[in-house]
């Protein structure tokens, strides 16, 4: 009810205030009102705006954005349903189940044996291509260049983990959809928001957490953290994140402002790959040699037990769900599988 309530008061301000005109077009310029929850400063920001400047070559000036950040418009809880319902023409979005998606979550799920962000993405687009009951479930908006955020791996404060045994009866912070995977693999989840993982790391309310290198140098968490244990290319697991716009909004651009957004879509993707490899991913881990902290890169076989420990309560569970639902979970996991190379499983 609150987050409705959230998303009506958005939309009252929208139309009342008259300061933000979504989809305005001035003369021959179609200007599309921009929101994303994080700063400016964030690289999915920074990688969107780029992709903007692209699209504005591409059209001759013929689109623009009205650019608002930091939740100024919508917070991130609110992003799918109020570009959805119009508040914004387009936004950032990082997919999340909360918002209807069900056969989308097949690529979260754990120890998918992804090798490289760049080949989950292609895997990604042709299962969309492949199950339209995906693709149903974008209902309201269209898609862009969705890629995968950086792998999680498993960082601890004093306790090195290289087996299954090592992590067990451990608590680990986390944000709440991870839960499930914690729990399988036999630690406890304890769910911190974001902002609080420095004082529960400090304190040891918490052992460790699951997370990719990018939040911890953002949050300023290396220093708390010396011992990682890295799941391969592809961690425990991946979140996914891109740009979505109005559905309505897409059908009034004209045929070649559309063809451009499709055509230079994957910009976004190469310059959020770029900063967050440069400036993020890589500039931890040199921060974490640099202080010798110590890191176990687990093999194949290794993770393999990982795989078949939450196999069961998660993985098979998402199926049941999915197939409960009217929906062909265990087709679009068997395809997806199927998909990477078979090297890499």
């Amino acid at each position: 009810m609150k987050k409705l309530f959230g998303i009506f008061l958005a939309i009252l301000v929208f139309v009342v205030s008259g300061n933000i005109n979504a989809l305005e077009k001035k003369g021959e310029v179609y200007q599309l009102v921009f929101s994303s929850s994080n700063p400016p400063v964030a690289p999915i920001v920074k990688a969107a705006l780029g992709w903007f400047e692209v699209l504005k070559s591409e059209t001759n000036g013929r689109v623009d954005f009205k650019i608002i950040t930091g939740g100024g418009l919508l917070k991130e809880e609110e992003v799918f349903r109020g570009v959805q319902s119009g508040v914004a023409d387009i936004a950032t979005y990082i997919l999340d189940e909360r918002d209807g998606f069900v056969l989308n979550g097949v690529i979260m799920l754990p120890f998918i044996p992804w090798p490289s962000r760049e080949m989950a993405n292609e895997i990604y687009e042709k299962l969309l291509q492949q199950f339209p009951e995906m693709e149903r479930e974008w209902q309201g908006v269209k898609h862009f260049a969705f890629s995968m955020m950086p792998p999680n791996h498993i960082h601890m404060r004093k306790k090195l983990v290289r087996t299954l045994e090592d992590i067990k009866g451990m608590k680990i912070a986390i944000t709440g959809k991870y839960a499930p995977i914690v729990k399988a693999l036999g630690a406890v989840p304890v769910e911190v928001p974001i902002q609080d993982w420095y004082p529960a790391l400090e304190r040891g309310v918490v052992d460790g957490c699951l997370n990719h290198f990018a939040v911890l140098r953002v949050f300023k968490l290396l220093d708390l953290l010396p011992n990682h244990t890295i799941f391969g290319p592809g961690g425990i697991n991946m979140g996914a994140l891109g740009i979505i716009m109005n559905a309505n909004t897409w059908e009034s651009l004209p045929k070649d402002i559309q063809e451009a957004f499709l055509k230079t879509q994957r910009t976004y993707t190469r310059i959020l790959y770029e900063i967050e490899d440069k400036e993020y991913i890589n500039a931890a881990i040199e921060y974490c040699k640099d202080k010798n902290h110590t890191f176990v890169e687990l093999k194949a076989d290794e993770i393999d037990k990982w795989r078949a420990k939450v196999r069961k309560p998660v993985i098979d569970q998402w199926i049941k769900d999915t197939e409960k639902k009217g929906l062909p979970g265990k087709k679009v996991y068997e395809a997806l599988l199927k998909l990477i190379p078979t090297q890499e499983r």
